[in-house]
């Protein structure tokens, strides 16, 4: 370990409590995108905050919220940008909370708040790594620079479009990201990639108005019109069944392969994550952890039509609507799914049944294992952690990481340091101090791998 890690780490645990309340402050300010609640005000405390201990900060506009910008010169010239979101999800149901969400009540080892783990204890662990650097003397061994929006929890909507206005500020060797929770074993996880998504809303309407259900023989009813489109998408072996769908879809590299059978988690693990027993018996005599992280899927979201409360109505529904995802690998391209749905369903007689995407779609994307951002979070997660992450090739879930492949020319890493359990999304979300420390630790010693990773290149 280099003097300048010793150092920096040893601040960190000097000062612990002041990096908690620190954390505290900025979990008391609701800053949530969707209500469009504190954004101004919770982006400007940063700034603040960044300013005060040493990083310069500023904020950049986007057509939506701001961008918290910030950066600090290395002990290189080589540079690795920190992606976070300070938005956070609504709060709401507020009565199952067991103290107000943005109260950021220290209770033992946990700080409840929304968004104490996604994700502003997450991203303050990369903060104060910077800052534990610059406190005891030290530059960080590369130069951070911060890039921090306030609308991931909304799809990041201006996301692509500022990275592509900046792409000169954002120049470096490498992005890294921490979002999340660690498995319930205490290992962590490693990621180096992500899904992509398409989100669409497939509308059939067949009347003005719904009908008494004894004319059912002479009309056409909305709900079922739009049970046998769905039923047209995809089949009981859940293979999609629009022409083109699979066309250039990339295969699992064998180091994808590798690091998953050498690091991925067990079926087992995989099953508990999901609350299953078993899987569907339509996986049977094909690697499960293969169709999770390396294959695209179509899956209904939710379906309304007619009546559906309590007791007897008895009509002919005259709409149905669906919404349903699609999780990209990558290979596929969003605007060219759609234009391959909408001619399916044109095919099939469903002329009549609106395709209405909710969005543009976001393509998937995957860093090479063998980047020195790959390999330096790995080295850096198994000496602070004792043990090995659990390394997916990608993620089942999306996010914004096309943005820093296809944009910004970035090899990525995410990693997680929230405690398991934490109810991320759900009332009584907590970070744990320590997981804040072991957070604050591995990003400290990772900066100085990654500089070492760098040496030469």
């Amino acid at each position: 370990m280099s003097d300048a890690v010793s150092r920096a780490q040893s601040y960190a645990l000097e000062n612990e409590a002041r990096f908690v309340e620190d954390l505290r402050k900025f979990l008391q300010i609701p800053s949530i995108a969707t209500q469009g609640t504190g954004m101004q005000e919770c982006a400007t405390w940063l700034v603040q905050h960044l300013n005060d201990i040493g990083i310069k900060a500023w904020l950049e506009p986007t057509a939506g919220y701001p961008v918290v910008c910030g950066e600090v010169p290395g002990a290189t010239d080589r540079w690795v940008v920190v992606y976070g979101h300070y938005d956070v999800q609504p709060p709401e149901p507020l009565e199952e909370w067991i103290h107000p969400p943005f109260a950021a009540v220290l209770e033992g080892d946990r700080i409840y708040a929304r968004g104490a783990v996604d994700d502003k204890g997450n991203l303050f662990c990369a903060v104060k790594a910077v800052e534990s650097y610059l406190a005891a003397g030290e530059r960080p061994p590369v130069g951070v620079k911060f890039f921090i929006e306030g609308e991931e929890e909304i799809g990041s909507p201006n996301l692509a479009s500022f990275a592509d206005a900046h792409r000169d500020w954002l120049k470096a060797d490498g992005l890294i990201l921490q979002d999340g929770l660690v498995a319930h074993d205490g290992r962590t996880e490693l990621n180096l990639g992500m899904k992509g998504l398409l989100y669409l809303e497939l509308r059939a309407r067949t009347h003005d108005r719904d009908l008494h259900s004894g004319k059912a023989p002479i009309v056409e009813n909305a709900g079922w019109r739009l049970v046998h489109a769905l039923a047209s998408l995809q089949g009981p072996d859940g293979r999609v069944r629009v022409p083109g769908f699979y066309d250039g879809v990339l295969p699992p590299s064998e180091d994808d392969l590798e690091l998953l059978r050498t690091y991925g988690p067990s079926e087992e693990v995989v099953k508990a994550e999901a609350g299953i027993d078993r899987f569907p018996e339509r996986l049977k005599g094909r690697d499960p952890l293969v169709a999770l992280y390396f294959e695209p899927v179509m899956t209904i979201c939710g379906v309304v039509s007619g009546y559906a409360g309590p007791g007897q109505k008895t009509v002919v529904p005259s709409t149905a609507t669906a919404k349903i995802d699609i999780r990209l690998v990558p290979g596929q391209d969003p605007g060219r799914l759609i234009q391959a749905i909408r001619a399916h369903l044109d095919r099939e007689g469903f002329t009549d049944v609106e395709l209405v995407p909710l969005g543009a779609g976001q393509p998937a994307s995957r860093t090479n294992p063998r980047t020195p951002v790959a390999r330096a979070m790995h080295a850096a997660i198994r000496t602070e952690f004792g043990k090995d992450p659990i390394v997916k090739p990608s993620v089942e879930s999306s996010g914004p990481g096309c943005v820093f492949s296809d944009v910004l020319g970035l090899p990525w890493a995410l990693t997680r340091f929230g405690p398991a359990g934490s109810t991320l999304h759900a009332p009584n979300e907590f970070f744990a101090i320590s997981h804040y420390r072991r957070g604050i630790s591995t990003i400290v010693r990772f900066l100085d791998e990654f500089a070492r990773a760098l040496e030469g290149q």
